[in-house]
């Protein structure tokens, strides 16, 4: 163990001393992730959050007025997004493909259509709809208006049920159904607004980019655990090394131990700093604290495997890059994985980057805690166990003088 300790000390001294390693895992990160969340601003809190709405109402009945002027048109909906009304004097000439040319033109990010004869089915006590006309291009717009229209059309069938239960328990007089529905469409408003915290606390784009820069630059910082083996053989050093009393997964460990010091402190770095720059809550610090061990640690492990392969330092160097860039794109280090493809976000599922950002995103936006990030833990654990496996197998070789 002391051994160990002596090396992995040994290469700390010569990593801090190589200006190039101390940028890359601490100023470069805290740069770009500043850049990044000084540029998106406050991010993707709900404060952040804008649309433009349209809605066509072909009804024009009391009941449709009331979903137009006292939903979408009220101070809780407007606060958030603009509501268009189409044909607003004679709908009577208008249907469907004004709402659909308004969204394919991106006027309008999603619309509602109100369909003829909606206040009549209420009034009638029949089951009603509204049709919702959305895009994939603004897929948090169509699960806003989605939910608006479900919420509104919910409540009426509920009402219906409620009114039909009613008469029935009343000996069946169904001549009163008109007018029980008409009461009770009436009682209130059927769809409500309320002001809720949708996180358990303010959040801005550092939350996200900061980690995500933090995780990039760790590629980079860890893949100088397989570089210095392969060093230290060129060198000459590596010989003297195993002369001594000391056994070559001491050395292995030493390095190791060095580059996963190294890789964490990048990261609390970029936790401090973030936080006092920016006053950024993290959130939960034993689920920031757990996923960031092990997204180092996988880290680590999957760019060992990769740069065992290499022959040289220099071919180390260019397989670290590649993997850490290729990590970064897929698992949406530069970009919120929500915000991405579908099939981006699924393929994002088979990096560490990927689950690591997940964890990092519902501690923040969530309030999530350890208990609620099991599937990211296990994850993670099972990169750094599998990966490190291989390398610490492979790299036998690399410690041979």
């Amino acid at each position: 163990m002391r051994a160990t300790l002596v090396i992995a000390a040994k290469d700390l001294r010569q990593r801090l001393r190589d200006r190039s390693a101390f940028v890359v895992a601490f100023i470069a990160p805290v740069v770009l992730a500043s850049i990044v969340t000084g540029a998106f601003g406050s991010g993707f809190g709900p404060d952040s959050f804008g649309t433009k709405l349209a809605v066509l109402d072909t009804d024009r009945s009391q009941i449709s007025r009331v979903f137009v002027e006292q939903v979408l048109l009220s101070e809780d909906i407007t606060a958030f997004a603009e509501v268009t009304e189409v044909c607003p004097e004679d709908p009577s000439g208008c249907d469907a493909r004004q709402i659909t040319d308004l969204v394919e033109r991106e006027e309008v990010s999603a619309g509602f259509v109100i369909p003829d004869g909606f206040g009549d089915r209420v009034q009638a006590g029949a089951e009603v709809s509204m049709q919702v006309i959305a895009t994939d291009e603004a897929p948090v717009s169509a699960q806003v208006a989605t939910a608006i229209a479900e919420a509104f059309t919910g409540q009426l069938n509920a009402t219906r049920l409620a009114v039909f239960t009613g008469v029935r328990a009343l000996g069946g007089d169904v001549s009163r159904v008109a007018e029980l529905a008409a009461e009770a469409a009436q009682d209130r408003i059927p769809v409500e607004v309320v002001e809720g915290d949708p996180g358990s606390r303010e959040v801005s784009g550092a939350n996200y980019f900061g980690p995500g820069m933090a995780i990039f630059f760790v590629f980079f910082t860890v893949s100088l655990g397989a570089t210095s083996l392969l060093a230290e053989r060129s060198d000459g050093t590596m010989a003297r090394l195993l002369a001594a009393p000391m056994s070559r997964s001491a050395v292995v460990g030493g390095k190791a131990l060095a580059v996963f010091v190294l890789g964490l402190a990048s990261m609390v770095v970029m936790f401090a700093f973030m936080g006092l720059v920016f006053s950024v809550d993290w959130g939960d610090p034993l689920a920031i604290a757990v996923i960031t061990v092990l997204i180092v640690a996988a880290a680590m492990g999957v760019t060992a495997v990769v740069q065992t392969l290499a022959r040289t330092q220099e071919q180390a160097a260019n397989y670290g890059s590649m993997v850490g860039l290729s990590f970064a794109l897929l698992g949406g280090n530069f970009f919120p994985l929500f915000a991405l493809p579908d099939v981006i976000q699924k393929i994002s599922l088979a990096t560490p980057n990927g689950w690591a950002l997940r964890g990092f995103t519902d501690i923040a936006y969530d309030g999530a805690r350890l208990g609620d990030l099991v599937p990211n833990v296990v994850a993670l654990a099972a990169f750094a166990a599998f990966t490190s496996t291989i390398a610490v197998v492979r790299s036998r070789r690399l410690t041979v003088a």
